[in-house]
């Protein structure tokens, strides 16, 4: 993916994906969230291998919602 389109995707969603810290725990960022989303959808790997390198694996089906509305 161009640096390019990756920009103007992430300007797209971070609306969507934008969330609060809390006191208890810092929010996964918007850019995170996605890199790791883009890498699940590209290397086709299971779920449970992205839990395993990332401990984020709940966030996918998230982006991928917001993508599909977004576009």
């Amino acid at each position: 993916m161009y640096p390019d389109t990756y920009r103007e995707l992430y300007h797209r969603l971070l609306s969507l994906l934008r969330k609060e810290d809390t006191k208890f725990r810092k929010t996964i960022t918007a850019d995170e969230k996605l890199l790791i989303t883009l890498r699940y959808l590209v290397t086709g790997s299971s779920l449970r291998d992205l839990s395993f390198h990332f401990l984020r694996g709940n966030i996918v089906k998230d982006v991928c919602t917001a993508i599909w509305s977004a576009l």
